[in-house]
């Protein structure tokens, strides 16, 4: 063999690594990837819905039910509550979230009084332009126009229509007949006397 031949079949010690062309190596770095994928692979679990609520306990209780009724089992539920202000600012600087949910009077904002409806637009107008998330708001009075132009959703009643359009964050089977939702949410409603 007088020519070089890079293919000589030459015995080597068994502890040697052959070096490999920039080519080879991309691709045998693929195949090595692709085989611990196949090997390692798991059945994909449903997505996980994480949820920051915001209010009284049972207007918690009432988005949270009406939520379930929405995702229909479609989704894994992680509800995160929160009763101010500050608390809500906290969660979602802690951790990724998908929609917000709030009943305006059952948080409590760092402006009270007269004056919490402008804060409670200030604050969630900011987090929508600054996390892209859906934001549902809910309260007992017209708040529409002060709403309007945040990005935030905004309802006078807790509406099983309007928080379904604003669910795009979680893929979900048909919507099962409302009737049954409709009860759930006048019962919690009617516990505690609040719209």
């Amino acid at each position: 063999m007088s020519e070089k031949n890079d293919f000589a079949l030459v015995p080597r010690p068994p502890g040697a690594v052959e070096k490999a062309a920039p080519g080879a190596k991309r691709i045998l770095s693929g195949i090595v990837a692709d085989t611990l994928a196949l090997a390692k692979k798991e059945p994909y679990g449903k997505p996980t819905l994480t949820v920051l609520v915001g209010g009284d306990a049972s207007t918690i209780e009432a988005f949270q039910t009406m939520i379930k009724y929405i995702v229909n089992e479609e989704c894994d539920l992680r509800f995160i509550q929160f009763l101010t202000e500050t608390e809500l600012i906290r969660a979602v600087e802690d951790q990724p979230f998908d929609l917000i949910v709030v009943y305006l009077w059952g948080v409590y904002w760092s402006t009270w009084g007269g004056g919490f409806v402008a804060r409670a637009v200030e604050v969630l107008a900011r987090l929508k332009a600054q996390y892209r998330k859906p934001i549902f708001a809910q309260q007992g009075m017209d708040l529409r126009e002060q709403f309007e132009g945040t990005g935030v959703t905004f309802n006078l009643w807790p509406d099983i229509q309007t928080l379904q359009d604003v669910f795009g964050v979680c893929p979900r089977a048909p919507i099962p007949p409302l009737e049954n939702l409709g009860e759930a949410t006048h019962a919690a409603q009617t516990r505690t006397g609040k719209p």
